[in-house]
């Protein structure tokens, strides 16, 4: 089975217990969400080992997190715990009529986004088979998109397959110039590139 290592941002996902309003809302259940949280779990219950690369806020939601993805057989010696920033967190309302649920996120500035390219530089790919990165932290900030572009870069200077997956969050970008620039130049770096339909 292959060892993979996925990058990106997992959040404390707070879903509503009881449809309305988020304002209205006095109970939640926590979980975490993450595109490449996803993928991770999938691949574990494959039989793939993953491991996550990423930062955690030292906080209650990094620590929850970081037992999370434990308990679901996912790596975490990759995941470093930022002593300043906090993780990012996810409010997710509940709906009845089969409507998208308003999911609002509470990101900028968190852990993830100030991982560096030199973080990326002290990683071993030793015995890595495949790098899967996403589209999400290249969007955080100028020090996400440099270590993005160090993975993509290290990863296939060692012979590892590249996947990405360009997960178009335009909110999250300066402007989608920027976005269209950077996703392409990640696109090339890849082995296979994910798109959704939409996209």
């Amino acid at each position: 089975m292959a060892n993979v290592i996925l990058f990106g941002e997992p959040m404390a996902l707070l879903t509503a217990d009881a449809p309305g309003k988020l304002e209205d809302i006095c109970h939640f259940s926590r979980s975490m969400s993450g595109a490449e949280v996803n993928v991770a779990i999938g691949l574990t219950r494959l039989g793939h080992h993953a491991q996550y690369l990423t930062r955690l806020g030292d906080d209650p939601f990094g620590r929850y997190i970081e037992g999370a993805l434990k308990s679901n057989g996912i790596g975490t010696e990759f995941i470093t715990v930022d002593p300043v920033y906090r993780t990012g967190i996810q409010l997710k309302n509940r709906t009845t009529d089969g409507s998208d649920p308003y999911a609002p996120y509470y990101r900028k500035g968190s852990a993830a986004s100030h991982i560096s390219a030199a973080e990326i530089d002290a990683l071993d790919l030793d015995g890595v088979d495949l790098v899967h990165v996403t589209g999400i932290p290249p969007a955080l900030s100028e020090s996400a998109r440099a270590a993005t572009h160090r993975l993509m870069d290290r990863a296939r200077e060692a012979g590892i397959f590249v996947t990405f997956d360009p997960n178009l969050r335009p909110a999250l970008w300066e402007n989608e110039e920027t976005m269209r620039q950077v996703l392409n130049e990640l696109a090339k770096k890849a082995d296979l590139v994910l798109p959704g339909i939409a996209e």
